[in-house]
């Protein structure tokens, strides 16, 4: 499978190849457009000239030139309008014509040549590698291929962008039905399986950072969390979640953390940035979504009580990931105190949706979350969340000192930590899937 890198790179490439061969073939456009009317103009003089020439010769050739022209003294003259035959095609305009339809082509073949281009590769999902090193081990046939892949790449870059845009949505459509790829992940996959005490959390800013640092602002650091479901099917990528917002709304930034299905996490809007996640309620609030759709009424048309979205409830390393994130920011943020600071989308006060979805098992994240605040206050944990607080992109203004809560009894830990290190039970499978 093409690395999204690759892909990106790809369509970029072809993109702006394809913007290079328009503006190119409308130049040529252009040129031969001043050409032909050149010609006409050229051919236009030549019949007038002619014409001249003729009534010149037919005066001096008429005997009665004189006579003639007092007989018709009494008659109304008209100037005489010269016909012009349609132009005669020439070699050189032939020529010209040909040029024009052949140069566009050539411009994108050659930009894909230069560029390495292997556009049928990437439809097919496949790495391409080096034309050097498949020449190097005498691979002829994959070069021939490879050649050929790049001649038809060239010429579908002769075709302009609206074949470009074409093949964008085609490999959007078809991500989003395909599962998300395993070394995708800003921070740390999690899963019940995971050994009892979690690794840093290897947060870099998000997606974009850059493109926020001076808008969406935040007045203070957070005060709540708010859940979400992203209410899209649960086998689509990562990726396609933030075209979501970035593409298809055109907004800057959505949710501050993606939890997939099996359990990766995904930073994607600055956390100490506005999100756009809560209408009303963005200023002070994280918002964290669970990839998948878990409402299963249906009366409503967007819901997923068929499984037409993929999975009915969060899965078990789902929400394992999502409780610990949830932990981890309501310690590093101290205007939150606890499990009450966490809060579903569809609580907020004006909020019109049923987000997270009457499934989606509120109880028992909230149990993990309560859980995961204990594990994190355990000295190995505490020191990573301390360096943890340190990065960049975190906090509205200067980072705080990490004031560790009341060491908890030798008994919680014990607890906390078989909790979270001991895989599920049976009867709590079954309490967080009923």
């Amino acid at each position: 499978m093409a690395s999204p890198e690759l892909v990106i790179n790809a369509l970029t490439i072809a993109a702006g190849g394809a913007l290079v061969v328009e503006r190119v073939t409308e130049y040529l456009k252009h040129v031969q457009k001043r050409l032909d009317q050149q010609q006409a103009e050229t051919y236009l003089q030549q019949v007038e000239l002619d014409a001249v020439e003729q009534a010149l010769h037919d005066v001096q050739q008429s005997p009665h030139s004189n006579d003639s022209q007092n007989a018709s003294d009494d008659f109304e003259r008209y100037a005489s309008v010269p016909v012009i035959d349609n132009v005669q095609p020439s070699l050189n305009r032939a020529k010209v014509r040909l040029f024009v339809r052949l140069a566009p082509l050539a411009l994108g073949i050659i930009i894909a040549a230069v560029m390495d281009l292997h556009l049928l590769a990437l439809m097919r999902g496949v790495s391409v590698a080096p034309m050097a090193d498949v020449v190097a081990t005498g691979a002829w046939w994959v070069a021939i291929q490879q050649w050929l892949d790049t001649l038809l790449s060239g010429v579908f870059i002769a075709g302009g962008s609206q074949p470009v845009h074409i093949l964008i949505r085609f490999l959007r459509a078809r991500s989003a039905l395909l599962p998300p790829p395993a070394d995708q992940t800003e921070l740390l996959t999690a899963s019940p399986a995971a050994e009892a005490m979690p690794a840093l959390l290897d947060y870099q800013g998000g997606v974009k950072p850059l493109t926020l640092d001076k808008v969406h602002r935040r007045s203070g650091d957070p005060q709540r969390i708010v859940v979400h479901h992203t209410a899209m099917h649960s086998a689509s990528s990562f990726d396609t979640v933030v075209d979501e917002f970035l593409v298809n709304k055109g907004w800057l930034t959505g949710y501050h953390a993606i939890v997939m299905p099996d359990g990766q996490l995904h930073a994607f809007c600055r956390w100490d940035r506005r999100g756009n996640h809560a209408k009303g309620h963005n200023d002070r609030t994280l918002g964290i979504a669970f990839h998948g759709n878990f409402h299963s009424d249906g009366s409503d048309a967007w819901s997923n009580h068929d499984g037409r979205y993929g999975q009915l409830q969060p899965s078990d390393a789902q929400l394992e990931a999502g409780a610990r994130l949830i932990a981890a920011w309501i310690l590093l943020y101290p205007a939150m105190i606890g499990v009450d600071d966490l809060v579903p989308h569809r609580e907020l006060l004006g909020a019109n949706t049923v987000c997270p979805g009457n499934r989606f098992p509120w109880a028992d994240l909230c149990q993990l979350v309560q859980r995961w605040l204990v594990t994190w206050q355990q000295p190995r944990c505490w020191a990573e969340l301390q360096m943890l607080a340190q990065r960049p992109y975190l906090y509205h203004a200067q980072a705080p000192v990490l004031t560790r809560p009341a060491e908890p009894s030798a008994s919680e830990s014990s607890q906390a930590a078989t909790s979270i290190s001991s895989p599920a039970t049976p009867e709590s499978q079954e309490a967080r899937h009923g």
